[in-house]
């Protein structure tokens, strides 16, 4: 079972059932039923939904399709149908992992390593001639690198993504023609990626093997996003984001804990504040200058 935090709750997923805890009282308080659609991840309607009280909708995802899931509908009816697609497709049955803009547009990671950009727009309104079928179009789908994205994360405006693989982070730029992928079709123009990954020295240091665990972006107070975590093994390791953006192969920061880091994400409006969860522990790190 996986956890996850959703509206300052906790939410445990089993294969045809998502359950709500009250982390407080340490209690479920909901349950919802997904039914077929075996639920893999769960993402907020946009990125900051979990911080508005009016939003109390969430996204979904399977391999194969998103739907979106309404609390207050009694049990039968939480999966909205005018806001479900699934592909039948095995070639595009491959879905593992999404994040949402601020604008609520869609980025998602596959198993074969491709990024597919939805809009806001084609996601929710459902053309009125379209029959049950309807699949809303990805607007662009990035090759990636080959190797399955485990996880994916995307800046408030969606001029970056951030996806994360076993041993290498992903940095992909969206902007084309002054619109994200999210609003247009790249075309020819592809955007190039910047590869994030430890140097040979390190990859002995942290044991011989890098499992990454999700990499993030911060928040700043600012609203830009300056640094991105993630962790493998024992070791926190932090890159300054505008460094990436502007030096090829830039440094990164390692810091040591005694257990193995499960989880790693930066504190909210905060530069450098990180939540580092242990397998018996929560503790709070900084991220020092490179």
């Amino acid at each position: 079972m996986k956890l996850i935090l959703l509206y300052y709750y906790s939410v445990i997923k089993t294969p045809k059932k998502i359950f709500k805890m009250d982390l407080t009282r340490g209690e479920v308080v909901e349950e919802y039923n997904t039914d077929k659609f075996h639920a893999i991840d769960l993402i907020p309607e946009n990125k900051f939904a979990q911080r508005q009280s009016d939003n109390k909708t969430f996204l979904a995802l399977n391999s194969a399709g998103l739907f979106a899931i309404d609390p207050r509908i009694g049990r039968l009816g939480q999966i909205l149908k005018n806001r479900t697609f699934q592909y039948t497709n095995t070639k595009n049955a491959n879905l593992t992992c999404a994040a949402p803009t601020e604008k609520g547009h869609v980025v998602i990671g596959t198993t074969t390593g491709e990024i597919k950009f939805f809009s806001a727009k084609s996601l929710r309104e459902r053309p009125r001639d379209a029959d049950v079928d309807f699949k809303p179009r990805a607007m662009n789908t990035l090759p990636g690198l080959g190797d399955e994205i485990i996880s994916i994360d995307v800046t408030r405006d969606g001029k970056w993504v951030l996806a994360t693989c076993k041993d290498y982070l992903i940095v992909i730029p969206t902007v084309s023609d002054d619109t994200t992928g999210f609003d247009s079709p790249f075309g020819r123009r592809k955007p190039a990626p910047f590869r994030l990954a430890l140097n040979n020295k390190d990859i002995v240091k942290v044991g011989g093997e890098i499992n990454f665990t999700p990499a993030k972006f911060n928040y700043a107070y600012d609203g830009t996003e300056s640094k991105i975590c993630t962790s493998t093994g024992k070791w926190l390791i932090s890159w300054n984001f505008k460094q990436v953006i502007k030096t090829v192969g830039a440094s990164y920061t390692m810091t040591p804990y005694t257990d193995d880091v499960v989880a790693s994400d930066f504190m909210p409006n905060s530069d450098s504040r990180i939540v580092v969860t242990l397998p018996d522990d929560v503790k709070l790190a900084k991220t020092h200058k490179q």
